[in-house]
């Protein structure tokens, strides 16, 4: 079986969790993979974070996946068809749809995709019938999907899977003076978003200063971690400079990499806005604790008081979460308990044998021309708590 899996630059999944999900592909389900990366150096050194070594990079245009047909056609000229199209993005799903009408095609969505983008695969899904499947890492983009008229057909849930591995606990001295913090002692709290730069960096700011006037502690501030084009970043550093506070917030854009800085952090924090994707099973596996909204996206992940730390969402939400990440820093043996769940947790649902097992089938099913039907995964936290489990 010949498996060719597509991403372009421009999609918001051109990320590096993301891309350790097609390293998990290749590496667990026994086929003859190629990666082709439709894009420039970003795209690629996403990739190489992700441990992929083995892949060809096809330059085009402002990394839009329709732009790669002349190219892609000389490519078929070198290379022998594919049995199947694994697809990373939208974008790489309507161009496979252009040129390989009568191959098998897989879509894997690890963002929410917007609704021009879920009208276009409602209309893709109806016309490739049973050569379209399209698996979602959560139930909240699986239902977005149903909801907006995909055939059910094509639809299924297929959690990620993790490589613990990955997470160097060992490289924490190393990043905090990376970071130019004194010791051990300042309190660093991760901005969780999915992509890297969708979650409101201005938001977490305002609760990092409600949690640091909380504390009242000066030898022990709370530093927040974000990408350095995170959303509203120069907004969330404007308030901070008439108090010199500014070096509070702290970029690094391997941040984009979770795996690399959740070492170094105290917390992480899932927000409403873009903080209910892949990078919340990472800061689990890094046994790190969470604090978030309890929207039903990061209660897909997470429980309360159970692995994690959640409040609802609304007005008085970022008092709440302030609070909340208080708790979280000044109470080891909750902080232990909730760390401790969510690390056993990814651990036992969040394996890449069971993704690359249940990928397998799914691939089998596409080829089979069956209807897409993912084992179903043993119930826990989130999934108990939405009711799934």
């Amino acid at each position: 079986m010949r498996v060719l899996h597509l991403i372009n630059q421009a999609s918001p999944q051109a990320s590096a969790p993301t891309m350790n999900l097609v390293a998990t592909a290749m590496e667990k389900v026994p086929a003859a993979h190629q990666l082709l990366l439709l894009g420039g150096a970003p795209l690629s050194d996403a990739v190489t974070a992700a441990q992929v070594t083995d892949f060809q990079t096809m330059g085009i245009p402002g990394g839009h996946a329709l732009a790669a047909i002349p190219r892609l056609r000389h490519w078929l000229t070198d290379n022998p068809r594919p049995d199947l199209i694994h697809c990373w993005s939208v974008g790489t799903l309507l161009l496979s749809s252009l040129m390989f009408r009568n191959t098998p095609r897989l879509l894997t969505l690890t963002v929410m995709p917007s609704k021009r983008e879920i009208h276009l695969l409602r209309m893709l899904a109806a016309e490739a019938g049973d050569k379209l499947g399209i698996v979602a890492i959560t139930s909240g983009i699986a239902r977005a999907l149903l909801t907006m008229g995909v055939r059910p057909e094509s639809v299924d849930v297929l959690r990620p899977g993790i490589d613990m591995g990955l997470v160097k606990t060992s490289d924490r001295d190393a990043l905090r003076e990376r970071w130019e913090l004194a010791g051990d002692e300042p309190f660093v709290v991760m901005l969780l978003s999915d992509p890297p730069t969708q979650a409101d960096a201005s938001e977490a700011s305002l609760m990092l200063g409600l949690t640091n006037v909380s504390l009242n502690h000066p030898n022990r501030p709370v530093h927040l971690l974000i990408h350095p084009d995170q959303k509203n970043r120069l907004a969330a550093l404007n308030p901070m400079r008439p108090l010199n506070s500014e070096h509070l917030i702290i970029s690094d854009a391997r941040v984009a990499v979770p795996w690399q800085v959740l070492p170094g952090c105290d917390a992480v924090i899932a927000m409403q806005d873009g903080g209910a994707g892949l990078s919340i099973p990472w800061a689990m596996a890094a046994n790190v604790p969470i604090i978030g909204h309890a929207t039903a996206e990061i209660c897909e992940w997470v429980e309360d008081h159970h692995s994690a730390l959640l409040v609802a969402p609304g007005q008085p939400a970022l008092r709440h979460l302030a609070g909340k990440l208080q708790t979280v820093l000044t109470d080891p043996q909750q902080t232990y308990k909730l760390r401790d769940t969510a690390r056993h947790e990814a651990f036992s649902f969040y394996s890449r044998t069971r993704f690359g097992s249940d990928l397998k089938t799914v691939y089998e099913q596409l080829l089979a021309a069956q209807q897409l039907n993912v084992p179903d995964m043993p119930s826990t936290g989130g999934l108990r708590f939405t009711g799934r489990g």
